[in-house]
């Protein structure tokens, strides 16, 4: 069994020697996987609007709105399919290399090398596990939005049996994720929440110093993720060669 308060305690004892790295590495993934397509299509849209505004002559308003309207939808197309394919094939990859980061600094100071670790092995197979672990999250929650925050729960540790084991099979990834966080999912939503004030007290230095309280959560979540996992070991679920650590 765990508490919020032993896993926050050995998460801040963890980052004594891995803050400011783990903060670059936070940075790193909350960049990348931050809302920021949307203020990029509207850029490229309002570039496109303006230059027809100043092309169009008058007379042709209803061929010039539906030839504005098809290039809109045209460049919001192909920015959206770029930015499925950056989340696909680099900011997951790189999402693992952060758990694996988060891991491997509860023994010792991590490098940001770490970070790229599912580039070099198994990478495709961490690709298509990740990505389908999105798109299932991404089903449920058009059922109803209760499921799909159960799911988002039950497939919270995907990323880090990767991080240990690059080439499990798909199959066996997800039954280890939901054998780990079976009658934890309530806990692990509390621990989340618990996290709150802490983001609500760097959201008043404007927003900023949310920043540098991530590393915070996530030393915290690695924390919850070695407990669970020495779980299903003891259980007998797996073993240490399905789960060969990260040294």
């Amino acid at each position: 069994m765990w508490t919020r308060s032993d896993l926050k305690n050995r998460a801040k004892d963890r980052l004594r020697i891995n803050y400011w790295m783990g903060f670059l590495i936070c940075l790193i993934l909350g960049f990348l996987g931050g809302d920021n397509s949307g203020g990029a299509s509207q850029t490229v849209s309002r570039g496109v609007t303006g230059a027809a505004n100043y092309a169009t002559p008058m007379g042709h308003g209803a061929q010039y709105i539906a030839l504005l309207f098809v290039t809109v939808f045209a460049v919001a197309a192909v920015a959206s399919v770029i930015v499925v394919a950056v989340v696909v094939f680099i900011t997951n990859p790189l999402m693992v290399g952060g758990k694996r980061f988060f891991l491997v600094g509860r023994e010792v100071k991590a490098a940001f090398g770490e970070l790229g670790y599912a580039f070099s092995d198994s990478y495709m197979n961490v690709v298509g596990i990740m990505f389908l672990r999105d798109l299932f999250t991404f089903l449920w929650t058009l059922v109803f939005i209760i499921p799909g925050i159960v799911k988002s729960y039950e497939y919270r540790m995907i990323s880090y049996i990767l991080a240990e084991n690059p080439s499990i099979s798909r199959q066996r990834a997800f039954e280890l994720s939901r054998e780990m966080t079976m009658g934890h999912k309530w806990d692990m939503f509390v621990l989340d929440l618990s996290f709150l004030l802490w983001y609500l007290g760097g959201a008043m230095l404007c927003g900023i110093g949310t920043l540098f309280v991530n590393p915070y959560p996530a030393a915290t979540e690695a924390e919850l993720y070695a407990v669970l996992r020495n779980n299903v070991i003891s259980q007998g679920i797996t073993n240490t060669y399905e789960l060969p650590g990260v040294f």
